[in-house]
């Protein structure tokens, strides 16, 4: 748990959180270790496809955020 810098209670209690939010158990716990439930894979499979449209988009997003600051106004309104 030290590389997530959390404790294996909190995690254990954020995964049970994840549990009651998605309905459903996410892992299977076993003396061997733990292994994703198929609710658990598809989880991860779509957290993972998010991630890396979320990176593909970043580098187009880094002359739009600066010229963006400190506006508070909705799209298409004048401020």
């Amino acid at each position: 748990m030290a590389y997530l810098h959390i404790s294996q209670p909190v995690l254990s209690r954020s995964i049970a959180g994840l549990d009651q939010s998605l309905g459903g158990q996410l892992f299977d716990r076993t003396p061997a270790g733990v292994q994703p439930t198929i609710r658990g894979q598809t989880v991860i499979e779509r957290g993972h496809d998010i991630l890396q449209k979320e990176r593909a988009a970043m580098p187009s997003w880094g002359s739009r955020r600066l010229r963006c600051q400190g506006q508070r106004h909705a799209p298409g309104t004048s401020p």
